[in-house]
């Protein structure tokens, strides 16, 4: 992978993770922990966004590609069960979280497509 694809990976989840840290206080003030549960992935996302940054190690890129598909599968799930399971409730669909999801699929999509290329090499 080059230097110019791991920064577009990076800047993906930077952009991600800020964008949970934008809705947090709307988040906190519905549901405590649904505020910590954003605090916690907008770390992870930078968090990752930094070992893509300054490691060349194929576990950040997997660990950044397999954790956006995850978010994409919560929230889906979240969307579809808010109002049939007592305690959840469907996530506002503002700019900041339609941006945010369109971020993590983008990361979702770019780790499957370079995903089988990563694969035979041990550090890109």
């Amino acid at each position: 992978m080059s230097n110019n694809q791991r920064y577009f990976l990076a800047s993906v989840l930077i952009g991600a993770g800020i964008l949970h840290f934008v809705v947090l206080s709307e988040r906190l003030a519905a549901s405590i922990p649904t505020g910590i549960l954003f605090i916690l992935l907008g770390v992870m996302q930078i968090v990752l966004a930094g070992g893509l940054l300054f490691s060349k190690q194929n576990f950040w890129f997997y660990a950044a590609g397999y954790s956006s598909a995850f978010l994409l599968i919560l929230f889906v799930a979240n969307q579809l069960a808010a109002g049939h399971v007592q305690g959840l409730a469907a996530e506002h669909l503002g700019i900041a979280t339609v941006a945010r999801k369109i971020l993590e699929i983008t990361a979702a999509v770019f780790f499957r497509v370079y995903r089988d290329r990563i694969a035979t090499s041990r550090i890109y």
